[in-house]
């Protein structure tokens, strides 16, 4: 896997957000992951959601 090109931010969290993340050695990292995480699980839902032919999973039925 080859990895894209990162861009720096600057980004104001609350405080009590930063004190979770700071629990890890690499908390910059950490937070790095928990976004990428985040996005890719919205990206494979959006993706998936509208596959004709392909049934529905047990867990999209949240949304009611």
């Amino acid at each position: 896997m080859t990895s894209k090109a990162m861009v720096k931010i600057n980004v104001r969290l609350p405080a009590y957000v930063v004190e979770h993340f700071k629990q890890h050695d690499n908390y910059t990292g950490a937070v790095r992951a928990a976004l990428v995480s985040h996005v890719n699980k919205i990206n494979d839902l959006a993706h998936n959601k509208f596959q004709p032919g392909q049934q529905q999973k047990e867990n999209d039925n949240d949304e009611a």
